[in-house]
């Protein structure tokens, strides 16, 4: 039984209460009368705090009704909903954080081809915009970002590599995975590479020896449009659907 509706029930005896002195003190002698009239009085007391009780309950109500309301209307509150929705079913505030160098030409594939084809899938993305709030260290925006979210991709480029910004953000991905123990990180390659034997300019942790990376350069994307069981377009968004997997398989 919630607080309203307790109060609610015991002002309703109180009031049934009364009624029933009310029919005593019609028959009742001058000492007894007396003593009805005491505790009609105090029934009355009981029944004015148990109304001002219920009536702040309500306000208390309203006021976090409006609070709500408000917040929808802030441009945090759509992801203050799903935190919130994130914590109670104890799953992800996002499907995948993207990490990439906010250089051209690799802000705007992310911007104008990346992040709309995955929203087009119905995944929820976040990128550093999103999760990095005025007044609080980008280092804490993104440390945030990368664990709300399932997975974090990565846009492997030689730009990336150069950015000491997106480095963090990989190595923080790939340490929360090791502890966790899960596959959290997933690099994309924009232009293809020999998987034997990589270049120079992508470092062992991020090889892909060591995590396999997606290949999404126009030649893989062209492979795919003759033969969809090659489309690493369908191959991500699949990947991103699915449940974390062990980083190391036992």
């Amino acid at each position: 039984m919630n607080e309203s509706t307790a109060l609610r029930t015991e002002l309703n005896e109180q009031k049934a209460f009364k009624q029933k002195l009310e029919r005593e003190k019609l028959t009742a002698g001058a000492v007894e009368r007396a003593r009805i009239e005491i505790e009609i009085e105090r029934a009355d007391k009981r029944i004015r705090e148990l109304e001002w009780a219920l009536d702040a309950l309500a306000e208390e109500r309203e006021r976090m009704q409006q609070k709500d309301k408000d917040k929808e209307k802030t441009p945090g509150g759509e992801i203050t909903r799903k935190r919130e929705k994130a914590a109670r079913s104890n799953a992800h505030v996002y499907d995948v954080y993207i990490s990439f160098a906010e250089t051209e030409p690799d802000a705007r594939w992310v911007w104008e081809t990346l992040i709309p084809r995955l929203e087009a899938e119905g995944l929820q993305v976040a990128v550093a915009e999103d999760v990095v709030r005025p007044g609080v260290a980008r280092v804490t925006g993104v440390e945030q970002g990368v664990r709300e979210a399932r997975r974090t991709l990565i846009v492997l480029t030689r730009h990336y590599i150069d950015n000491r910004w997106a480095q963090f953000d990989s190595i923080l991905a790939q340490t929360l995975g090791w502890q966790e123990g899960a596959a959290r990180v997933i690099p994309v390659l924009l232009e293809s590479i020999d998987l034997d034997h990589p270049p120079a300019w992508i470092p062992h942790r991020l090889g892909p020896n060591f995590v396999r990376p997606i290949d999404l350069s126009p030649q893989a994307i062209a492979r795919g449009r003759s033969n969809p069981r090659r489309d690493p377009w369908r191959r991500l968004v699949e990947t991103l659907k699915s449940p974390l997997q062990p980083l190391f398989k036992p």
